[in-house]
């Protein structure tokens, strides 16, 4: 069960950054926000890397990947807040 949780965190980060790349290279050409035909998807995949990427990190801890007192589990946390 420990690998699905580490397989479905690591694929939450990559549509996570595959997102933001998304997002990050339509600025770069010069659209903006009223622009973007393909804002939804962008959000949409967005939201969903981020759920599945505290879904499975919270698998993980209840697993004994750590617990919920350790600094580096409220740093991850303060970063998915972040993103």
């Amino acid at each position: 069960m420990e690998r699905v949780y580490l397989v479905m965190h690591l694929c939450g980060v990559c549509l996570l950054f595959g997102s933001l790349g998304a997002l990050a290279l339509h600025v770069m050409n010069g659209g903006d926000k009223s622009s973007n035909t393909s804002r939804k998807l962008v959000m949409m995949s967005h939201g969903l890397a981020l759920t599945i990427i505290v879904v499975a990190g919270v698998g993980l801890l209840k697993l004994g990947y750590g617990s919920f007192g350790d600094k580096w589990v409220h740093a991850k946390l303060g970063i998915w807040l972040f993103l």
